[in-house]
């Protein structure tokens, strides 16, 4: 799977992603927190199935396309941002923006609450 694209807009927290070189290429979207929760992915506009096998074997791409990917997360200099001498360029920031936003869904889905709780 290749990850062509992917972009968080400015509502809280949808995050889209653009994908090809897969079974089922085209856009994922993963709803803001405040629509509700579980939140469900998108594909292409149509609503997956929570725990559907379209659902586990999107993951199961994104685990990989992130082992694969790891050596370009800059996830730890983006945590000493502040601390380092000299700042990451732009192209690396970008990087590490779409490594930790496709780790965000991942990890969603992965461990996505499963019921719709009232919050106190």
């Amino acid at each position: 799977m290749k990850i062509i694209s992917v972009d968080a807009l400015r509502d809280g927290g949808t995050i889209i992603m653009t994908v090809s070189d897969y079974v089922r290429p085209g856009n994922y979207m993963l709803p803001t927190p405040f629509a509700s929760e579980p939140r469900h992915l998108s594909w292409n506009d149509t609503q997956l199935e929570i725990g559907s096998p379209e659902e586990l074997e999107f993951l199961a791409k994104l685990r990989l396309w992130l082992e694969e990917h790891a050596a370009d997360k800059l996830v730890d200099s983006l945590h000493n941002l502040d601390k380092m001498k000299e700042k990451p360029s732009p192209i690396q920031r970008e990087k590490a923006f779409t490594w930790h936003r496709v780790l965000y869904v991942a990890d969603y889905l992965e461990h996505r609450p499963t019921t719709n709780k009232p919050h106190h």
